[in-house]
């Protein structure tokens, strides 16, 4: 039996601060979670686990990718904008 997934992420970024003092989080951050399992995000006291998990769940925005839920629901990121739409109705080339 296949597992379902539950949350997708794709390319996520995180950037904080201004050109001249950027400070990447993480960069090109894919991750599935599946429905059921007990997923655990590991790291070094101020490595990201925070910002990420707040990324996912959707109490902060990455700077750039995607996630889905439930295969259902898409945000798409970019440097400019952000944009909810239908799994079925997009496209996504990244």
């Amino acid at each position: 039996m296949e597992k379902e997934v539950i949350i997708t992420a794709r390319h996520l970024k995180k950037v904080f601060g201004s050109e001249e003092s950027e400070q990447v989080i993480y960069s090109d951050f894919d991750i599935d979670i599946y429905k059921g399992d007990f997923t655990v995000i590991m790291g070094a006291s101020g490595a990201g686990k925070s910002t990420l998990m707040h990324s996912l769940s959707g109490m902060d925005k990455p700077n750039v990718g995607y996630r889905t839920y439930y295969r259902r629901c898409v945000v798409i990121y970019s440097d400019s904008c952000c944009c909810i739409c239908s799994c079925s109705s997009v496209r996504i080339f990244l």
